[in-house]
């Protein structure tokens, strides 16, 4: 898990040493290159240390040793606040002047093509939708029901467990491996459960897809939401008439092996199947949703290792097909080896033996740079085409740059391909410099994931970015979305994401965040759903009067 009981995330507590199997040093937005000296490492400071009696999550996916408003303490609580929310959600006012998609019915009329579109209109981009209407989309990700976490070598860990081969409760066991690194310490696979499955058979009944999504589609639209975004379960996609954003990610193909990435390293664009599992892929995916209206567009994989590429390309095995590339190029350029060493004042013996220098001089550092640029090129323009035949009148969103990995090379690549440009940002809004320089890339954009959690409702971690208690955490939701319909590049910000993580952590890698608008309970925060409701009722006269940064 990211945050343990009674402590919240991992540091400041007592440790037990003997059990560090590792540890990651990592630099945030590392844009600039920087050399590190790692002398002698030792753990200091003191902590009181809590201990957490086992077990520690009772029946309901909840911490035992703790209370809070809205903690359910009974099953029969679950009809009461099902009927309640239903009775809410029918009284609660809708948006006026909102189209059939969502977008400003009462802003100005545009071409309406009967699918959703950008345009630049008094110096603003905006979508549009397909009656020609402006559009901020205002979404959430992850609308779904898979939140699995290992009970895998975690015995005396929960209250209760049901019957693993029989009952209603029985489908909501699976099985994980291949999870990420921060898994590891359970060995990274092993059985697993859902409780907000669980919750959902006890609150809607045995038969509960469907009541389920019809429950999600009334929230979203009585909490101002218009999107549903990113990673959210195909159903939901498949009978929504709310805007939605499918993903696709490429999988399956060679990864520039002397490179370094978070999730995983880059892949190698010039790989000679590269091209073929695109197609495939996209293919594939464009067959479920490109006859949808509602379809706003397609991502395409997701915080990607850009900053992997300079220095792993040529740091990869000579058969690497994008260090052949580089060393084609080079050649070309400089003709011998003994010519690129003296350009580069590097001392490489032969083309195969060449290496990043650790130092890169202009000349390395502008060959380098251009290399990037026509990796990324590649990149972008290999996955349009695709899009642009399997899905023509849908978008390209983008690639979801994560906030560590910027660089201006590649987002001016990606810009002169993509249709929008995406972000993920984890900060507190889209103000200064930093966001002022989007708008020179004369191109949409959106913000694909953000969020804010606190500890004052029986989670263990606030996420990516803290907040003291739930009413800081509902204002820095709408102080953020204020930043983005403030700003004239961007065209919509989604929420990372619809349902509180597992309080045991998500089996992909131990995250377990408050960062849902829900919890394991399926009870909506009410400070979250009030904000949402009151920002997003004011973005288009917002983005209609942003100003450039």
């Amino acid at each position: 898990m990211r945050g343990i009981p009674g402590h919240g995330p991992i540091g400041g507590l007592t440790i037990d040493t003997s059990k560090i199997t590792a540890f990651q040093i990592f630099l945030p937005r590392s844009n600039l290159e920087h050399e590190l000296i790692i002398g002698k490492v030792w753990l200091s400071g003191e902590a009181k240390r809590k201990e957490v009696s086992l077990p520690f999550v009772g029946e309901y996916g909840q911490f035992m040793h703790d209370d809070w408003p809205g903690k359910l303490k009974d099953g029969d609580e679950f009809a009461e606040r099902l009927s309640r929310e239903r009775l809410a959600l029918a009284s609660m006012p809708r948006l006026n002047g909102r189209d059939t998609y969502g977008g400003w019915a009462e802003g100005p009329q545009l071409e309406a093509t009967g699918w959703f579109r950008t345009e630049k209109a008094d110096g603003r981009w905006w979508l549009i939708t397909p009656e020609g209407h402006l559009f901020f989309s205002t979404g959430i990700n992850c609308v779904g029901t898979g939140a699995y976490t290992f009970i895998e070598g975690r015995d005396g860990w929960y209250a209760w467990l049901p019957d693993e081969k029989e009952g209603p409760f029985s489908t909501m066991y699976g099985y994980a491996e291949n999870v990420h690194s921060w898994a590891e310490p359970i060995g990274g696979k092993g059985r697993t459960f859902n409780f907000y499955g669980v919750n959902l058979i006890r609150k809607y009944g045995e038969n509960w897809k469907e009541p389920w999504r019809e429950m999600v589609y009334a929230r979203l639209t009585a909490w101002g939401f218009n999107t549903i975004a990113n990673w959210s379960d195909k159903e939901v996609l498949e009978h929504t008439t709310i805007p939605f954003t499918a993903t696709i990610h490429i999988k399956n193909v060679p990864l520039v092996e002397g490179a370094t990435g978070y999730w995983s390293k880059m892949k190698d664009v010039y790989a000679p199947d590269f091209a073929k599992r695109v197609d495939q892929k996209v293919a594939s995916a464009a067959s479920r949703y490109a006859r949808s209206p509602y379809c706003v567009g397609y991502f395409v994989d997701n915080e990607l290792a850009w900053h992997g590429i300079k220095r792993g390309t040529l740091d990869s095995p000579v058969d690497q097909p994008c260090r052949v590339a580089l060393i084609a190029t080079l050649k070309d350029k400089y003709g011998t080896i003994v010519g690129l060493n003296r350009a580069w004042d590097h001392d490489a013996e032969h083309w195969d033996g060449l290496n990043t220098p650790e130092k890169l001089n202009a000349a390395a550092q502008t060959d380098l740079n251009e290399f990037v640029y026509r990796f990324a090129n590649r990149y972008f323009l290999i996955i349009h085409d695709a899009l642009k035949k399997h899905a023509p009148n849908q978008l390209y969103l983008g690639c979801r740059f994560g906030g560590w990995e910027d660089d201006p090379i590649v987002e001016k690549a990606c810009a002169e391909v993509v249709d929008v440009i995406s972000y993920n940002n984890y900060s507190h809004g889209v103000a200064g410099p930093r966001w002022g320089q989007v708008n020179k890339l004369n191109k949409p954009a959106v913000i694909g994931e953000f969020h804010f959690g606190s500890l004052d409702r029986g989670m263990f971690h606030p996420g990516l970015v803290a907040t003291e208690h739930q009413n800081a955490r509902a204002k820095a939701y709408a102080d953020y979305v204020r930043s983005v319909a403030d700003h004239p590049a961007f065209v919509g910000c989604h929420w990372f994401q619809f349902l509180d993580q597992p309080a045991t952590g998500r089996n992909l890698d131990g995250e377990n965040f408050n960062i849902g608008f829900v919890t394991v309970t399926d009870t909506p925060y009410p400070e979250m759903v009030a904000a949402a409701q009151r920002i997003h009722a004011e973005v288009y006269t917002l983005h209609q009067n942003s100003t450039s940064k």
